[in-house]
């Protein structure tokens, strides 16, 4: 999963360029930050395994996941210590997403399983 999460980095690089990385995190940050945020899901994922039975439950550890994400995009960006609870927001659409491509995932699993 951490590969899969800096991959994201570096596919924002290969497409946008040095620009993509003006004025907030830079190439080296934002791999980083997503290769660790790709270590703790992946140990969420691994503890959770047992109990991803339903839709729900899955949507539910992939918002985690992903809120996990842009955490750890904004400790890379403002320090452990540097940003305050308001900027949490910033974790919503990365968790938004984490439940949207866990959900396509384990309904892709389930297609794949049954035939």
């Amino acid at each position: 999963m951490a590969s899969g999460f800096a991959l994201f980095a570096v596919v924002a690089r290969l497409l946008g360029g040095d620009k993509i990385f003006e004025g907030g995190l830079s190439f080296p940050q934002t791999l980083a930050a997503e290769f660790g945020a790709g270590v703790v899901g992946g140990i969420i994922l691994g503890i959770s395994l047992p109990i991803l039975t339903s839709s729900i439950r899955v949507g539910f550890v992939g918002f985690i996941i992903g809120a996990i994400s842009g955490l750890a995009a904004l400790i890379a960006d403002k320090g452990i210590t540097g940003w305050s609870l308001g900027e949490l927001d910033i974790t919503l659409p990365f968790g938004l997403v984490g439940m949207l491509v866990a959900i396509g995932l384990r309904r892709r699993v389930t297609q794949n399983a049954s035939h």
